[in-house]
């Protein structure tokens, strides 16, 4: 995990530094197009929580991302981190908890509907690693497999350079697909 922030942000300097260096007129770079990070809540398919109202999975969720630009296209990498909440109300809980990591890479554009409100649609490929306690064996049971990311973003514009807005999004693989709602915050970086 150290190495993924410690190669994130020299991928970020590296960016910002090519960024600084190019003439303003010129729209045919790669550059970095914004920062964001968030937290929310996800609910999933996997487990059903035993008792009268059978929850689903859920828990809540941290997100961050990195977008570049060419010309009207956005690639991104994202990272989500979710655990379950286990709330034992109806007795079943096995003490601990499951919990998923998502890193995505993705395509996406974006669509300005006022001055201050965007919309930015993503989509790509990512891996999605899950792990659930085995209660028999003590340990964490882990499972990794390819998801396929859909990702919308409603962003108000509400300073020069900064953003907030939700952010649902969906990761669809064979294991456990997810849902998630999250509140998220961006800085435009031009």
């Amino acid at each position: 995990m150290k190495k993924l922030i410690a190669l994130s942000m020299v991928l970020l300097l590296t960016m910002n530094y090519i960024n600084g260096q190019e003439s303003p007129k010129d729209k045919n770079k790669l550059k970095i197009k914004s920062i964001t990070a968030g937290f929310g809540i996800y609910s999933s398919d996997l487990r059903t929580i035993d008792g009268p109202f059978g929850f689903n999975q859920a828990g809540p969720t941290l997100s961050a991302g990195l977008s570049v630009a060419y010309k009207k296209h956005l690639f991104s990498l994202d990272i989500d981190l979710g655990i379950d909440v286990e709330i034992n109300i109806f007795g079943g809980d096995d003490g601990e908890n499951a919990y998923f990591n998502s890193y995505d890479i993705l395509y996406g554009r974006e669509f300005s509907i006022f001055k201050w409100l965007r919309v930015e649609a993503h989509t790509g490929l990512g891996l999605y690693l899950y792990k659930d306690w085995v209660a028999s064996e003590s340990d964490y049971d882990t499972k990794a497999v390819i998801g396929i990311p859909v990702d919308l973003r409603f962003m108000i514009d509400s300073s020069r350079g900064f953003s907030f807005g939700i952010n649902p999004e969906i990761n669809f693989n064979k294991i456990n697909t997810t849902y998630m709602g999250n509140i998220v915050f961006q800085y435009r970086f031009n």
